[in-house]
């Protein structure tokens, strides 16, 4: 038997829905399960013998910190993913690395604080590099330019790198796909329905509600995810 923590934020231990399912199904096969908050100083880490990243949703405003807690956290104990994964999917300018290495991104334009901003014609989305749950993320059209140009400018005078992607209207009619991997080997697919429409503000919340539904991958589709 083991001891697992699942790690979450605060705020999402009463909103991460998948949480007592999975707890219902790690104490089934012999394991003692406990959510635990990343940030609680109370939470003793040497004592678990695994930490899961679930929800922990808050981390994008405090990415530094809790990146340092994730080193801390895998020096004493197993943490999936691993803080090398952790660093690297955290900062959304991994797309420009996949981009290298061939794989079909979004157009991305990137801007830093002392950067103009520039936004392209057309329906887009402005969101931070660091983000989570759809947070402080927002689509505009033409006619919402001004809208576009003061969300980018709050967050770049946060400090933050602001991204900049054309909308995929396909989202609209199709939704968007996640496809789960685990230990490398592919698990299962699902679809999520469209979050972002025009003449809403940003999401402000810990996360934008979200539609989720089975799918079947086409083979293009999963050729991409392995890709």
């Amino acid at each position: 038997m083991a001891t697992i923590a699942l790690v979450t934020a605060a705020e999402a231990l009463e909103l991460d829905e998948d949480l007592p399912p999975l707890v219902d199904a790690l104490e089934a096969l012999g394991h003692r399960a406990v959510p635990t908050v990343w940030d609680d100083p109370d939470a003793s880490w040497r004592d678990v013998d695994m930490a899961v990243l679930r929800s922990a949703w808050d981390y994008a405003e405090r990415r530094d910190e809790f990146l340092q807690w994730a080193h801390r956290v895998a020096a004493v104990t197993s943490l999936l993913n691993p803080p090398e994964v952790a660093v690297w999917n955290t900062d959304k300018r991994y797309l420009d690395e996949l981009a290298a290495e061939g794989v079909a991104v979004a157009p991305t334009d990137w801007i830093a604080p002392g950067d103009p901003i520039r936004l392209p014609d057309g329906d887009h989305v402005v969101k931070p590099a660091v983000g989570a749950g759809s947070r402080d993320t927002a689509r505009y059209g033409d006619e919402d330019r001004h809208r576009a140009v003061a969300h980018a400018r709050r967050l770049l005078d946060d400090g933050r790198i602001v991204m900049v992607q054309p909308y995929l209207h396909a989202i609209d009619t199709d939704g968007e796909r996640g496809f789960v991997f685990i230990d490398g080997v592919f698990s299962h697919t699902f679809t999520k329905g469209p979050l972002l429409r025009p003449g809403e503000d940003a999401v402000d919340g810990l996360f934008a509600e979200e539609e989720i539904s089975t799918a079947t991958a086409t083979d293009a589709e999963r050729s991409l995810a392995d890709a």
